[in-house]
């Protein structure tokens, strides 16, 4: 009995174990930054309760739902869609849909248990503040959010993926129901009625893992016609990008970040920010408006591509120890094929300096070149490393807070630089030459690691 659900569940822990094993300082620094993640969200909390800002509940419980609801579709893609292992238990004479939902099960008690450690330990620091709790129908609202959006996650990852997707219609409503009916009694309504539709969905969830677009591959004779070894893997690389719509959603990511920090630089955060943010948006200049878009922008084209371009080689390490290819060459092809990705982040440059004018082009150069190398600088080192293993949320999270502390402190450099004088070119240049021979060095370096990791039997 629920044998499906054992099994992935040992296999999650056996996974994070071997992985704890394999590498304790990037846990350790994992834990150090999910640690102090809490304790700023409770010394955000505490702020607010002492400027005496009144903070809407329910804006706070949608923002956890939705985290929810995105992890939980990850998993859910992870654990069934794009699974390969799973295609065992679903051959044996098991009822698909009992295997479905033991899937489900795991993806439910995985996000359930990470409310509960992470609420616990937020609780244990606000009481250790000295504030008195006392909100259990609250709590018990938030729980059910976590329920809920755990079910629209499975749910959104089991339709998008479908030959029908006209199944995604419901979800929606769901959440437009959330934004009308606030009251507990409403949510653990809504939660009953999205439950229900996830057991009728269970019968069609076959169809999610047995559906693929197929793309027809026209003029095959293109890729013959490619003799240079670096030319070929920047066309292997960006075909991938090309193929699963990376490149549109690069440009799509770089408009809107752009155009959304720009307004809130020049507009400020009152016409968009729940009342009880804007104490705290009065805090935040134009400039740092510009320096988290920049930072959320650089995690997705940067970051996030340079990782995948070597966790997404899960199936194929075998065929890579055997190429007649250097690892140097294999290095130089993956960093070639960054440039795409790079140029579809230009569009931000443009949206954000239609909002705060021309002045601050220069600085956004500077910052969009900067960022995104260091970005390739910390990330290919450790893509290197876990080359072939199954992608983990935990290294790009480790990733983007070395980031965010790189950029941070560059930034807090060029306020004192600019003190100084208002000629900034000389240190723009300086620090982007440092940065590409950072990331020259940190190319060498994964070379290394992958030549240590991959071409050993």
């Amino acid at each position: 009995m629920l044998e499906t659900y054992k099994y992935l569940f040992l296999d999650v822990a056996r996974n994070f174990f071997r992985n704890v094993k394999t590498s304790p300082l990037l846990y350790l620094f994992f834990g150090f930054m999910m640690f102090f993640s809490v304790v700023g969200m409770a010394f955000i909390t505490l702020f607010l309760l002492r400027q005496e800002a009144e903070v809407n509940m329910y804006q706070v419980f949608l923002m956890i739902m939705f985290i929810i609801t995105m992890k939980s579709g990850v998993d859910f893609h992870r654990h069934y869609i794009k699974s390969n292992t799973v295609s065992y238990p679903l051959s044996t004479p098991v009822s698909h849909q009992k295997t479905i939902s033991e899937i489900f099960l795991v993806v439910f008690w995985l996000q359930l248990g990470l409310w509960a450690f992470f609420s616990i330990l937020f609780s244990t620091f606000i009481a250790l503040a000295g504030v008195k709790l006392s909100y259990p129908l609250e709590y018990i609202q938030f729980t059910i959010g976590v329920m809920l959006g755990t079910i629209l996650g499975s749910l959104i990852a089991m339709h998008f993926f479908s030959s029908k997707r006209i199944r995604l219609i419901p979800i929606p409503i769901f959440f437009l129901l959330l934004w009308f009916y606030r009251e507990p009694i409403s949510t653990l309504i809504i939660l009953l009625l999205a439950a229900s539709y996830l057991i009728i969905s269970f019968r069609w969830a076959l169809d999610s893992y047995q559906f693929v677009k197929r793309i027809e591959r026209n003029k095959e004779l293109n890729q013959v016609k490619i003799r240079d070894t670096t030319r070929a893997i920047f066309y292997k690389e960006t075909t991938i990008l090309w193929r699963d719509h990376l490149l549109f959603s690069f440009i799509f990511s770089a408009v809107t970040i752009g155009g959304f920090s720009g307004y809130l630089a020049r507009f400020g955060g009152d016409s968009i920010l729940p009342e009880g943010l804007r104490q705290l948006a009065k805090f935040i200049t134009p400039a740092m408006y510009g320096f988290l878009g920049v930072y959320v922008l650089v995690i997705y084209t940067s970051v996030f591509t340079s990782l995948n371009f070597f966790l997404a080689e899960e199936d194929t390490v075998w065929l890579i120890r055997n190429l007649p290819v250097t690892e140097k060459t294999m290095m130089r092809g993956k960093v070639v094929s960054l440039i795409l990705p790079f140029i579809c982040s230009i569009p931000f440059i443009a949206f954000f300096s239609a909002f705060e004018g021309m002045s601050v082009i220069p600085s956004m150069i500077w910052f969009v070149i900067f960022s995104f190398m260091i970005g390739v600088a910390i990330s290919f080192p450790l893509g290197a490393k876990y080359m072939g293993k199954k992608s983990d949320v935990l290294l790009l999270y480790c990733v983007a807070m070395i980031l965010f502390i790189i950029l941070a402190l560059t930034i807090a450099f060029e306020n004192v630089v600019s003190l100084y004088t208002t000629f900034l070119i000389p240190f723009y240049i300086i620090t982007i030459l440092v940065a590409f021979i950072s990331m020259f060095l940190s190319i060498e370096f994964s070379t290394n690691i992958f030549k240590l990791n991959y071409k050993s039997f």
